[in-house]
């Protein structure tokens, strides 16, 4: 018996998926998504500012603090706190 090599057929490529076009945005919600991305942006930008003037305020607390500690050393060593 000759053996021939059997063929098979190349796969066939799936049928591209079709959505409905109800699962696309309508306009008003794009612009809803685009208002939301918006006033996300601007709340990153709020956070960072904020950040950024507890971060001062701490810096000045800190030196406040400390100008204080060396002032009360200094009256101590000098004989003036209490006056």
């Amino acid at each position: 018996m000759d053996k021939k090599p059997t063929q098979s057929n190349p796969p066939t490529p799936e049928k591209p998926l079709m959505l409905p076009i109800s699962s696309f945005p309508t306009i008003e919600e794009s612009d809803d998504e685009h208002e939301i991305c918006k006033e996300h942006q601007q709340l990153l930008l709020d956070e960072e500012a904020l950040r950024e003037t507890l971060e001062e305020e701490a810096k000045t607390e800190k030196e406040r603090a400390e100008y204080l500690f060396i002032k009360r050393f200094i009256d101590k060593r000098s004989g003036l706190e209490g006056v």
